[in-house]
């Protein structure tokens, strides 16, 4: 299992998780939306290389 992965899920989920409970209606919208985002960029990157 890659190093970067465990250190992003162990990090990146309590952060998230915290965001989700304290966090607006707002705050939580940017984020989805940030997420998307970068998930599309990732998926069109990923196709473009082929």
């Amino acid at each position: 299992m890659d190093i970067k992965r465990v250190l992003t899920s162990l990090l990146g989920l309590p952060i998230i998780a915290l965001i989700l409970i304290y966090g607006n209606n707002t705050v939580i919208d940017i984020v989805c939306a940030l997420v998307a985002v970068i998930r599309n960029a990732g998926i069109f990157w990923s196709i473009r290389k082929k």
